[in-house]
């Protein structure tokens, strides 16, 4: 794979992934990395935005919902979730 395939397939995933996020969510997200980035310099501890937290609506990984085709990463978790099935 290429480097620009590859580039082209995590914009894929990242758009994939962001349209079942709400609306609301990552406008407030833009918001606060836009403020964060303003204040870093005099403020460090404004970066802890960039933890991770708890969003309201969490994108389901099905076998409908993926690119088993171009993904490998997809089709590596998939295959575990057919292997903890069949135990």
């Amino acid at each position: 794979m290429t480097t620009i395939e590859s580039a082209q397939q995590a914009e894929t995933y990242y758009e994939k992934l962001s349209s079942a996020l709400d609306i609301e969510d990552i406008n407030q997200w833009v918001i606060d990395i836009t403020n964060a980035e303003k204040e870093r310099l005099e403020n460090p501890a404004a970066m802890d935005i960039m933890a991770g937290r708890q969003i309201s609506k969490i994108p389901e990984l099905t076998e409908d919902t993926i690119d088993k085709d171009n993904d490998e990463a997809a089709n590596w978790i998939m295959s575990g979730f057919g292997i903890e099935e069949k135990q």
